[in-house]
């Protein structure tokens, strides 16, 4: 068998070997970039979550918000004025609803993508959500029993009164040092980070640079 012969059946086999990982590493490439649109998309969905819970706890309102409650029977304006306010956080969530269900439509991708291990922060985001909204309708409870003509002692409406604010501090961002939401939400924010950053910044795939040089070797004319 000629020399020229041999170096056909090497470059024939190198060629074929190439189409073949070529094949695997195109795959593994468009799996790769399926993973990195998908951790974008939830990152960028955690990063808008913050904003709007940042949002619904501003202690800042105007005079038309929590005006939707529904209005209680014999209500008076002090009641009003107060269960309103408790009921902003409802209006704010209720007005970035969307945003929290595509969330969760997209947790179960997530999961299948990348493991089930991952799913911890959008249980966390939810459970934050949540505790905002329970704290704000006992809040209203805690209103509608500080105005109500029924008397409390002294001990009585202190303990009412430091109800009232421990709810406050979840619903309302009221300063650093009361601030028990916004330590959870960069936690989770930082742990999803953590779990993207992997995909969102995977390098090219080595072995296919590595295949794609040997397919221009094999085309070149270093062998007749």
């Amino acid at each position: 068998m000629g020399a020229s012969v041999i170096i056909a059946a090497i470059s024939v086999t190198i060629a074929a070997a190439s189409f073949v990982w070529g094949v695997i590493s195109w795959k593994k490439e468009f799996i790769g970039k399926r993973e990195i649109e998908l951790a974008e998309k939830v990152l960028a969905l955690f990063y808008h979550a913050r904003d709007v819970i940042d949002s619904i706890r501003s202690p800042f309102s105007h005079s038309e918000e929590g005006k939707t409650r529904k209005q209680l029977a014999n209500e008076t304006e002090e009641e009003t004025r107060y269960l309103n306010q408790a009921y902003v956080a409802f209006e704010r969530y209720h007005k970035n609803e969307d945003l929290f269900a595509e969330l969760y439509s997209v947790k179960y991708r997530y999961m299948a993508m990348f493991g089930p291990n991952h799913v911890e922060p959008f249980n966390d985001i939810n459970f934050v959500v949540r505790d905002i909204l329970s704290a704000s309708q006992v809040l209203s409870s805690y209103y509608l029993n500080q105005y109500s003509p029924i008397k409390k002692d002294a001990k009585e409406q202190k303990e009412l009164l430091d109800r009232i604010r421990e709810n406050q501090k979840i619903v309302w961002y009221m300063g650093d040092e009361y601030d028990e939401i916004g330590p959870r939400v960069r936690k989770i924010i930082t742990q999803v980070e953590k779990f993207t950053e992997k995909a969102v910044k995977r390098q090219p795939n080595f072995l296919f640079i590595c295949l794609v040089n040997l397919e221009m070797i094999n085309n070149s004319n270093l062998f007749p």
